[in-house]
């Protein structure tokens, strides 16, 4: 073997000279060691190659397991139900201190026409109050993430029909701002975008001490606070039944919890919301509200595009409670008039 130079003469233009010399072992065993390498490398080209085919199979597995997961989680978290499995979808969502069988009197009327999902906030019912983040449900930002999330979960894509009771209508509202392509209308039941009062161009029904006087109630006697609250809620017209639903309702929820979704309920002011939504939507306001008077209906109206307002003849905040039939009709007639595609008419 022998080592070849080319050495330009520079005196004599394209000659070359050529030197011929032994190689010595140490270039000789470097040279052997990079003709190894080339040949191996060939083989583990090949090798890495379907472990790298492999890798990709199982990361794709691997992620599609995490994505279900996931869904899994949040529809344990939310402790999500779905009655019926044919039909628009028609979402409900609770108000504060509530649970989704505040819905019983409902559902049954959509059961054979309705894909129907129920759902309790993280804070709420049946969640899984370990999933609770007080920072995330300190705005009403994170109660509309929930509803969103709990599409996603079940992999709802459009055509939702969203039922709201008080401060989730204003989630609703939110979410529908975020994920337009999602709801195709919007049922709102004793809606308010803020309880407190703002002279002369808006009126609430609260003034701001009252509001704290009710927070500070809560965090010195809450079973006083939620005695208190449950009448004023179900009204005049809610009956004991309605009241002591209610009741139950606000002492079985955690103390602490309940007062950041009381603060976040109360403490709102989504007005400046309101015109940002394109989504059609029904607004059922009850004639005599201590939570949310008239007044607050007809402002929702003005503000809302494509909103029709219909005002029940219900004393108190939960006439899909305490007057379930009257909710039902006013919902069938919407759809019937507005909502026609929802109901392949």
């Amino acid at each position: 073997m022998y080592k070849i130079f080319l050495n330009a003469n520079r005196d004599k233009k394209f000659s070359q000279q050529v030197k011929l010399q032994w190689l010595t072992l140490k270039e000789i065993a470097y040279i052997v060691m990079i003709l190894l390498l080339v040949y191996l490398n060939k083989k583990v080209f090949k090798v890495s190659s379907i472990f790298h085919r492999i890798y990709l199979k199982n990361f794709w597995d691997i992620q599609s397991l995490r994505k279900k997961w996931g869904k899994m989680n949040i529809i344990k978290r939310n402790n999500v139900h779905v009655q019926g499995n044919k039909g628009p979808v028609i979402l409900y969502a609770h108000g504060f201190g509530c649970n989704q069988k505040m819905w019983d009197r409902i559902t049954p009327a959509f059961n054979s026409t309705h894909r129907q999902v129920l759902f309790d906030y993280v804070d709420s019912g049946q969640s899984d109050i370990a999933s609770f983040d007080k920072k995330r449900y300190s705005s009403l930002q994170g109660y509309a993430q929930d509803i969103l999330d709990v599409c996603d979960a079940l992999d709802i894509q459009n055509g939702i029909i969203f039922v709201g009771h008080s401060v989730s209508c204003s989630a609703g509202l939110i979410a529908s701002i975020a994920r337009p392509e999602l709801f195709e209308c919007m049922v709102l039941i004793g809606p308010s975008p803020c309880f407190s009062n703002h002279y002369p161009e808006y009126l609430g029904g609260f003034e701001h001490e009252d509001l704290e006087g009710l927070l500070s109630l809560m965090d010195q006697n809450y079973i006083g606070w939620a005695n208190y609250l449950a009448p004023v809620v179900s009204g005049e017209g809610g009956g004991e039944a309605v009241s002591r639903e209610l009741s139950e309702s606000f002492c079985s929820t955690d103390p602490h919890v309940a007062q950041v979704f009381a603060k976040t309920t109360f403490f709102s002011d989504n007005r400046t919301d309101l015109p940002l939504v394109t989504c059609p939507s029904l607004i059922l306001q009850h004639n005599r509200d201590t939570l949310a008077p008239l007044e607050v209906g007809d402002y929702l109206h003005k503000e809302l595009k494509n909103s029709t307002l219909k005002v029940l003849d219900v004393a108190g905040h939960c006439g899909h409670m305490s007057h379930p039939e009257l909710v039902i009709e006013a919902m069938l007639e919407y759809f019937d008039t507005s909502c026609l595609r929802l109901q392949g008419k």
